[in-house]
């Protein structure tokens, strides 16, 4: 078990999810700074994070029900959203470069995402494209005639809004690379004892390195409170800024 970059292999042994609970936003035209709930026919959107790590990594459980992790070694991050409150749900997952260029027709590029060399102010070609679509008076902007929530919903469930890895260091402090899937996906699946099975394939770095991933075994489990107060304020507790469309 493990992930390999180009060349090199790297192990895993172990992993955990983190439920964060549902999506909630601000519509942009709104005024009053009030979260709303996605949701399509009584269903909401879940964002549920995968975390995998070698045997060099440990974590404890704090007073919160967070995890807290000790150690140095490899891992692999996904910041995935699904329609389950409760569990990570079996199927094939997309990047949102992937689902993004598929649904829109756009052709966004590793750099138009990432880009290693600016400020936190600086916006890339996706920032300035989705705040030009999505936002207030935008032709995709939530809650108009031509872009309900339900197309919100479609293109955010089963997709993963952020991945990355590390090849060594400490989870809290070691140097991360973001990956985007330009030809393929995350499969899940999960059997009647509990025991996923995780394979990544298709996925490539800045260098254009190709990685993939495969991790069978059972996942650790924790979850947060799903009010709107605590929802909102999510965000700030990951280590990893989550790319949304609106």
């Amino acid at each position: 078990m493990g992930f390999t970059v180009g060349n090199n292999f790297y192990p895993l042994d172990d992993g955990i999810l983190k439920n964060y609970g549902y999506l909630d936003y601000e519509l942009p035209c709104d005024e009053d700074g009030l979260n709303y709930i996605l949701t399509c026919n009584d269903k909401r959107l879940y964002n549920i994070d995968l975390h995998l790590f070698s045997e060099g990594v440990n974590y404890t459980i704090d007073s919160n029900y967070g995890f807290e992790f000790s150690g140095d070694g490899p891992l692999f991050y996904f910041e995935l959203w699904m329609e389950s409150p409760n569990s990570l749900i079996g199927g094939q997952y997309y990047d949102l470069m992937t689902r993004t260029n598929e649904t829109f027709g756009t052709n966004f590029t590793f750099s138009d995402f990432f880009d290693y060399n600016i400020g936190e102010d600086y916006q890339t070609q996706f920032d300035i494209w989705s705040e030009e679509n999505f936002g207030c008076n935008g032709q995709y902007e939530l809650g108009s005639e031509s872009f309900d929530e339900c197309d919100s919903f479609d293109i955010y469930n089963k997709v993963s809004t952020s991945s990355l890895y590390q090849t060594e260091g400490n989870p809290d402090s070691g140097e991360e690379y973001n990956i985007v899937w330009s030809e393929g996906s995350l499969d899940i699946s999960v059997d009647s004892e509990n025991i996923y099975t995780i394979k990544l394939k298709g996925g490539i770095n800045r260098i254009d390195l190709p990685i993939t991933l495969f991790y069978k075994g059972y996942l650790g489990y924790t979850e947060t409170d799903y009010d709107s107060s605590s929802e909102s304020s999510k965000s700030s507790k990951k280590k990893t800024k989550s790319k949304k469309l609106f």
